[in-house]
C-alpha cells in the first residue's frame, strides 16, 4: 500500500470514529437532558412580551435564592427553528415539548412569556404551580415590543423592508403577523393590540390561580414590589436586591421619545378601540 492510500485510510477511519464519538456524545446529551427532572411545582411567571416579566422574575429568583430559567423559548431559536408553528398548530404536542426542555423546566421559577398563549394545556402539566401574571398599559407594551425591534410606531403600515430586518427565528415575526397565536388585525398596530387583549384576558379568565403583579407599581416601588410579591406566593427573602433593582434585564427601549410622541393620532386610537374593555378592567385609564 502506498502511502497516499494510507493517508486516505487513516483520514477516513478518523472521520469515522469523529462521526461515532458526535453520535455517542449527542445520544449521552439528550439522555442526560431528559433525565434532568422537571420542577412539577414551580413559580411561573407570564404575561406579554416586554411587560417587565424578565426584571421581576430574575429580581424575585435574587432575592429567594431560587433557581430561574428565563426565555427558553429563545434558547431554541436556532436548535428548534419551527417549534413555534409546530407547538401552536399541535403538530409538537405540548407534553412533548415539555418533556424535550426538561432541564429548563426543572427550576424553581420559570420565565417564559410565550407560555402565556398556552395556559390551559401549562396548567393541566402543571397542576401544582404557582402562578404570577405582569401586566403593563397596553400602549406602552407595544411602544417596548416595537423599539425593541427599532420598528416605527406612526406608519400606517410596515413594507417588506421591515419585516425583513425582524430575524424569522424569534417569535417576534409571527407577533407582527398575527400567527401563534393567531388573532385578527389589518396592520401590525392592530395584531399586536389583539395579541395584547388575549395575553390580558389570559388572566382574567384564570385570575383565581395567579398573582397579579401591575409593572406601573414595579416601576414606582421595584424592591417594595418584589418583597411583597414574595410574601405573597409563600417564598422568604434571603437576599437584598436593593443594588440590582436598576440592573436591565432586557434591552432598553427608547425612553427619550414618549408613548404619545411614539404613534400616530390613528394608531393610538387603534390601540384604545381594540384593548379598552380588557384594559379597563385593570383600571387602565385609555
Amino acid at each position: 500500500m502506498n502511502t497516499l492510500n494510507k493517508v486516505k485510510q487513516t483520514k477516513a477511519r478518523r472521520i469515522k470514529w469523529a462521526a461515532t464519538n458526535v453520535k455517542e456524545r449527542v445520544a449521552w446529551m439528550l439522555k442526560r437532558r431528559s433525565s434532568v427532572p422537571i420542577n412539577p411545582a414551580p413559580l411561573i411567571v407570564l404575561g406579554h412580551q416586554k411587560s417587565g416579566t424578565s426584571a421581576i422574575a430574575s429580581l424575585l429568583a435574587k432575592a429567594t435564592r431560587k433557581t430561574a430559567t428565563v426565555d427558553f423559548f429563545y434558547k431554541r431559536n436556532s436548535s428548534m427553528p419551527l417549534f413555534r408553528s409546530q407547538l401552536y398548530s399541535g403538530r409538537l404536542p405540548f407534553d412533548a415539548f415539555i418533556a424535550r426542555n426538561s432541564r429548563d423546566l426543572s427550576a424553581d421559577i420559570i420565565k417564559e412569556p410565550e407560555l402565556t398563549f398556552y395556559y390551559d394545556k401549562l396548567e393541566e402539566t402543571f397542576p401544582q404551580a404557582t402562578y404570577v401574571f405582569v401586566i403593563r398599559e397596553p400602549k406602552a407594551t407595544i411602544k417596548s415590543v416595537l423599539d425593541r425591534l427599532k420598528l416605527p410606531g406612526h406608519l400606517p403600515t410596515l413594507d417588506e423592508r421591515h419585516y425583513q430586518q425582524v430575524d424569522p427565528l424569534t417569535g417576534w415575526l409571527p407577533a407582527l403577523q398575527g400567527r401563534a397565536p393567531d388573532g385578527p388585525g389589518e396592520n401590525y398596530i392592530e395584531r399586536l393590540a389583539h395579541r395584547w387583549n388575549i395575553a390580558a384576558q389570559t388572566y382574567l379568565n384564570a385570575s383565581h390561580n395567579m398573582v397579579l403583579v401591575k409593572y406601573e407599581d414595579f416601576k414606582r416601588k421595584k424592591e417594595n414590589t418584589i418583597y411583597d410579591l414574595a410574601e405573597k406566593v409563600g417564598l422568604e427573602i434571603q437576599s437584598s436586591i436593593s443594588q440590582d433593582v436598576d440592573v436591565p434585564f432586557q434591552p432598553r427601549g427608547n425612553h427619550g421619545v414618549t408613548v404619545a410622541e411614539f404613534f400616530s393620532e390613528e394608531n393610538k386610537r387603534k390601540i384604545n378601540d381594540i384593548c379598552r374593555e380588557q384594559a379597563l378592567a385593570f383600571s387602565y385609564d385609555i
